[in-house]
């Protein structure tokens, strides 16, 4: 049986517009009062449709170019050094000057977090519903609602934490501490890796065929594992990255490809979750149209030359993962360029590549540089045409020099990919002095490593008054 297509393929979206049609609405989490009880029984009373409302959040996220699609690759990667703006509307992000006016994230990360809470009261209030199919959706909501948290407390610094659809509760939600947010996202993972399945699973909760293809697009155990350790590491617990990264390394249905053009194909043998493509035109998703450069298409990004120049010749990454068009570099990590092509694609999340750079870091920063090293060369095996073009790193690295490596070798091997470079900077205290040398003083301050938030949610928020971020 194959996985159950999002919700436009879905006869029962109607019931879905009802109960999640909170996403247009304009402020951080106005609402307004919850939806009937009627309508929540004719979703979660039935077994495909309490699922299909899960999955049509992936549907959402997926449907169109949004924060989760594109944005955190593309805009993320202007706001760095690894893109060059082609197109007016993007240049604030290229300048780094964004204005109260900017909602690019907030709504729509906020939107997703809603959808996610609605799902899981639903289920939770639900009497129908088998267990095994409660625990698969509660946590994947849970993993959802941490997911997109995630990404707002990285861009906006401390923000609400919001876990309920209750309007009296989220029209008055207050920024907490960056710290906090982290301790929440992190209890919302561990319960979701509880509840969620090993293995991956269809549409109807069940297990694939062993003759079939298996999507990995729902998140598993392994997924959520994924976002817990980037979240130890981003937290500065480098014992439990480590740990948590290892499992993932050692698991057999994960590997490293040897052939970087199939790595990002989807269901590929380095995926660790995917996002499946649900616009009916765009089947392959946005990534290959939005970046390839070519004689059909108009202002496309292109790779900036502090991108181009630090992928060694004699690497892969650069013959493979990037492409030249009329004299400008652009990313190719994704092949598919135009629409209503065959699926081939999916739009890649969690692959296993990131876990060792995870372990890497926690290694090194753990005085365990031997460990450290072996994990970026494990990367380099692949990356390289031949040793002498791209020689392993040497174990008698200094603490210093093996975080530089790591640092490099985030770069060189996550460019594009949801703004791993943005949130590298910034974590680890470099960004003032890359960026400024980069970009200048008139288009880098220090204070731009946080977006501003929407004026119209401080606004709407009594709250949220006076908390805009520093610099805006």
């Amino acid at each position: 049986m194959k996985f159950i297509k999002y919700s436009y393929k879905i006869q029962l979206s109607l019931i879905l517009l009802i109960i999640l049609g909170c996403v247009s609405c304009k402020k951080l989490i106005d609402v307004g009062p919850p939806k009937t009880e009627v309508v929540s029984e004719l979703v979660y009373g039935d077994e495909v449709t309490a699922i299909n409302a899960l999955v049509s959040i992936y549907g959402d996220m997926m449907s169109n170019n949004n924060f989760i699609s594109d944005y955190c690759s593309s805009y993320l990667g202007y706001t760095a050094d690894e893109l060059v703006a082609n197109s007016t509307n993007v240049f604030a992000y290229n300048n780094n000057a964004l204005t109260l006016a900017n909602d690019d994230f907030w709504s729509k990360g906020y939107s997703f977090i809603y959808e996610a809470n609605a799902v899981k009261e639903g289920t939770e209030k639900s009497t129908k519903l088998s267990d095994s199919t409660k625990r698969q959706i509660i946590g994947e909501s849970l993993f959802i609602r941490a997911f997109c948290h995630f990404y707002m407390v990285n861009l906006f610094g401390g923000v609400p934490y919001i876990d309920t659809t209750d309007y009296r509760v989220t029209n008055i939600a207050v920024r907490e501490p960056v710290s906090q947010v982290y301790d929440k996202i992190l209890k919302d993972l561990l319960t979701a890796r509880g509840l969620v399945k090993s293995s991956y699973v269809m549409g109807n909760n069940g297990a694939y065929p062993s003759n079939s293809s298996i999507e990995r697009v729902r998140p598993n155990k392994a997924v959520v594992s994924a976002l817990i350790a980037r979240t130890y590491l981003y937290m500065g617990n480098w014992a439990q990255a480590e740990t948590e990264a290892s499992a993932l390394i050692s698991n057999p249905a994960y590997s490293l490809l040897a052939n970087l053009d199939q790595v990002f194909l989807k269901n590929s043998n380095e995926t660790i979750w995917q996002l499946m493509p649900s616009n009916p035109t765009y089947l392959n998703g946005y990534s290959g149209y939005n970046y390839i450069l070519n004689g059909s298409y108009g202002a496309r990004p292109y790779l900036t030359d502090v991108l181009w120049n630090a992928v060694s010749p004699g690497d892969k990454r650069k013959t493979i993962w990037m492409g030249t068009y009329s004299g400008l570099h652009f990313a190719y990590k994704y092949k598919v360029s135009q629409a209503n092509m065959p699926a081939t694609e999916y739009y890649m999340v969690f692959r296993l590549a990131e876990q060792y750079l995870i372990r890497a870091e926690a290694r090194a920063h753990q005085n365990n540089i031997a460990g450290a090293v072996s994990d970026l060369n494990a990367l380099l095996v692949r990356a390289r045409v031949t040793p002498a073009n791209l020689p392993n790193y040497s174990s008698s690295l200094t603490q210093a020099q093996c975080l530089d490596a790591i640092a490099h070798e985030r770069q060189v091997e996550l460019f594009t990919e949801w703004g791993h470079r943005w949130l590298d900077l910034k974590r680890t205290g470099t960004a003032d002095a890359v960026l400024k040398a980069f970009k200048g003083t008139t288009k880098w301050q220090v204070t731009d490593q946080l977006f501003p938030l929407p004026q119209s949610q401080i606004t709407l928020n009594p709250n949220m008054s006076n908390q805009q971020n520093p610099g805006y």
